[in-house]
């Protein structure tokens, strides 16, 4: 599950002995140094946990309009790439 996205919460998380309580104290803090930073990587955790290789950068999370782009584009690419493999299956 880690693969290239094995960073930041992702890492955190899944691959460190952290408790929750530290993930997300770390997490708070990061959001205190670089807001969009922490908020494209708390977004990437959200992704990766439900199985999307897609990521989205701290230059995204910057622009609100840009950011909510980014999100639609990314859900239905997912949304065809599930369509194609429930299909395919069938």
């Amino acid at each position: 599950m880690m693969g290239k996205l094995a960073n930041g919460c992702v890492a955190e998380v899944f691959a460190s002995d952290d408790s929750t309580d530290e993930v997300a104290a770390n997490w708070v803090k990061r959001f205190g140094e670089h807001e969009s930073s922490a908020i494209a990587d708390l977004f990437n955790f959200v992704l990766k946990s439900a199985g999307c290789d897609h990521k989205v950068d701290e230059h995204d999370a910057e622009d609100p309009d840009h950011f909510t782009d980014k999100l639609t584009d990314i859900q239905e690419e997912y949304q065809a790439v599930s369509y194609r493999w429930i299909c395919c299956e069938a």
